[in-house]
């Protein structure tokens, strides 16, 4: 315990820590002592957060149980274990996740999530004020099929290869096709995936993003139509 916080039991002692709650980070200290008066023969199970010798903070979590000896007196029986570093990974997988969020609110992109081994599409909300469907779409690939219809015919190849692409766990994924918008009008849309790899250097998901680009093929079409046409006739010049 002592070399757990960077103290000699002579040094704890000569700074007048003779008690556990000694150590205990002050705004952590009254919810300790509540847990701890209020046991009454249960196990209880606490974090808190200890001040070692050089005045840095260590996350603990504190298992324990109440006895009672034959002369009535009542003690605590614990363990203490250092989970400081698994405190923070949660905190870096929390601040990854809010700042997913926030890039997903901020971004008038469509994200997706697909999972290779389950075959589960998961898109943000925009998916659905842009498609006007749910955005979680179970055996994306295996039932492909049943969305042929929110794909423009001309490009519905592109979409199989799009989807082979998927499950196959291809290192970059991109393909362009017109999809069927909550207005039933097809607009083009370009969608762009990397996948991630497990542990073993399998392909566990693809993360990526659909892009309205609608505009900017239309506008495309146009300047190229300007070009190689005669402005009055329409006929190539």
């Amino acid at each position: 315990f002592y070399e757990l916080l960077g103290y000699t039991r002579k040094e704890a002692k000569d700074s007048n820590k003779n008690s556990i709650i000694d150590f205990i980070y002050y705004k952590d200290k009254e919810a300790f002592l509540e847990i701890v008066h209020n046991i009454k023969g249960s196990a209880f199970n606490f974090e808190a957060r200890m001040v070692k010798k050089d005045g840095s903070l260590i996350y603990c979590l504190i298992n324990g149980n109440d006895t009672h000896a034959k002369d009535t007196s009542q003690s605590v029986l614990a363990v203490i274990v250092d989970i400081t570093e698994q405190k923070k990974m949660q905190e870096m997988l929390r601040m990854d996740r809010e700042r997913y969020r926030i890039a997903s609110e901020l971004s008038h992109d469509v994200l997706f999530e697909y999972h290779i081994d389950s075959d589960v599409m998961v898109y943000t909300e925009r998916y659905s004020d842009l498609f006007g469907r749910y955005p979680v779409i179970s055996d994306y690939v295996k039932e492909c099929s049943n969305r042929k219809e929110y794909i423009h015919p001309d490009d519905y190849g592109i979409f199989l290869e799009y989807c082979n692409a998927l499950i196959k766990g291809k290192d970059f994924i991109t393909a362009e096709c017109r999809v069927k918008d909550r207005n039933n009008r097809f607009i083009w849309c370009q969608m762009m995936g990397k996948t991630i790899y497990d542990e073993d250097n399998k392909p566990n998901r693809v993360i990526g993003k659909m892009v309205n680009v609608d505009y900017q093929k239309r506008e495309l079409d146009s300047l190229e139509y300007k070009a190689t046409r005669d402005p009055l006739t329409g006929v190539y010049n």
